[in-house]
């Protein structure tokens, strides 16, 4: 009885710690054009299980290079997240700036640009 106690407590351990909340990691990447030029863009957004996120700015000058690895600006941004209804917001730590996103579906979220519209651009999530 101890014997099937114990495989018992031991099983429900081990999956609660597997199919425990995770961090969730989203993705968008395309080719954008600014005055300095054309870019492609790699912007990754983690979001991790105790409420804290970065964010990475990665900047390459061809997707040729991405694929390469060869990058010639990276940013990142720390803060703050939470998630009401359908709606993420992430807060910056350094200038405490909001930010929202619109939850799509399960796997994909959008920008609200200033309040008022949806970016086309979809971030994508990666881990599942």
């Amino acid at each position: 009885m101890i014997k099937t106690v114990f495989i018992f407590l031991t099983l429900s351990l081990l999956l609660t710690k597997t199919y425990g909340q995770k961090d969730e990691i989203y993705r968008n990447e395309g080719k954008t054009y600014g005055h300095a030029g054309s870019s492609y863009n790699v912007d990754i957004l983690t979001l991790e299980s105790n409420g804290e996120y970065q964010l990475m700015y990665q900047k390459f000058y061809s997707k040729k290079l991405k694929n390469k690895n060869i990058f010639f600006d990276l940013t990142t941004e720390n803060g703050t997240w939470s998630k009401k209804q359908d709606t993420l917001y992430i807060k910056s730590a350094e200038n405490k700036k909001v930010v929202k996103f619109l939850v799509l579906k399960k796997n994909k979220i959008a920008l609200v640009i200033e309040e008022v519209e949806i970016s086309p651009a979809k971030w994508k999530k990666i881990n599942y």
